[in-house]
């Protein structure tokens, strides 16, 4: 199963034994360089999810080993959900916006592939070959094995991607899966799990907004008993919207509506807009005072009586 991505160096003798996988889930063991284990998700079987609510999925990928942040090139990405597919280019961004929908408690594949030139192991061709796969930050905040180099040259010292983690958040969303790379190949005792760093989250929902007149005055306007408020409502980014307090009911998300004044007193007529996630909202009111009208006074003629 890892004759693509597993090579024994010359120097190496004996070699490690390739990782042990049981479905998605693998273990490698060092047993040449100093001992340790590493366990991760192979590539490429990568499931991610389940995504939490209906969305897009959007995707971070940083560089680690050489410079934590950067951006990463070489690298081909393919994602699937059900007869959705979308392959791209990372090309040097740290965040793409993929053409994959998903909705709540969906599983997303992903097969993450890097570009190889240069020095390649005897009958590797240059091209695009699977990567290993990935493991979850340690204590959630970093990332690497720390497993011995192959060569038993030193360590692979932990990255610190807390702050990676961070930046993606401040889009607001969900971070569905937070991922550290081995990339290809990985020589048999090396298995570093700090080469790139990807999380998968959603393509920021906008803040819907509405307003809401009478009249065309945001309020609060005063009328009289039995006339009629004239109001008027517009929106942005939203799906969906209700009424409440002196009205109620579904409502378009920009409309205009009527409505007679059959008590004295203060009238509030609210409406609140959703997205199409229906995780934000936004909610306006205008205040209609309503007064009696006032009385009418009869008057009766003065009759003169000479």
């Amino acid at each position: 199963a890892f004759a693509d991505v597993y090579f024994c160096d010359p120097t190496e003798n004996p070699c490690n034994p390739p990782p042990v996988c049981s479905g998605n889930s693998c273990t490698f063991t060092n047993t040449v360089q100093g001992g340790g284990s590493v366990t991760f998700f192979r590539n490429p079987t990568n499931i991610v999810g389940p995504f939490p609510k209906d969305g897009q999925v959007r995707l971070y990928i940083y560089g680690l080993n050489d410079n934590p942040g950067a951006p990463v090139s070489g690298v081909r990405i393919t994602l699937s959900n059900g007869s959705q597919s979308d392959q791209f280019n990372v090309s040097s961004r740290t965040s793409i916006d993929t053409a994959i929908s998903v909705n709540q408690g969906d599983y997303v594949s992903a097969y993450v592939e890097d570009y190889l030139s240069g020095w390649l192991p005897p009958g590797v061709s240059p091209g695009y070959r699977g990567d290993v796969g990935w493991n979850a930050p340690n204590g959630a905040s970093q990332c690497g094995s720390g497993l011995p180099h192959h060569d038993g040259g030193g360590f692979y010292s932990p990255v610190y991607v807390g702050s990676l983690i961070t930046l993606a958040g401040q889009a607001g969303e969900p971070l569905v899966s937070k991922e550290c790379w081995a990339d290809w190949p990985e020589w048999s005792g090396d298995y570093d799990f700090e080469d790139y760093f990807i999380v998968f989250s959603y393509v920021p929902v906008p803040q819907p907004t509405v307003d809401i007149k009478d009249n065309g005055s945001d309020g609060p306007t005063t009328r009289q008993y039995q006339d009629y408020a004239a109001l008027s409502w517009t929106s942005q980014n939203a799906y969906s919207c209700t009424a409440s307090g002196d009205w109620s009911g579904s409502k378009l998300t920009s409309g205009s509506k009527s409505i007679q004044l059959n008590q004295v007193k203060t009238y509030v007529f609210t409406i609140t807009c959703y997205d199409s996630t229906q995780t934000k909202s936004d909610t306006d009111s205008v205040q209609v005072i309503v007064k009696a009208k006032p009385p009418i006074v009869i008057t009766k003629p003065v009759v003169n009586s000479l």
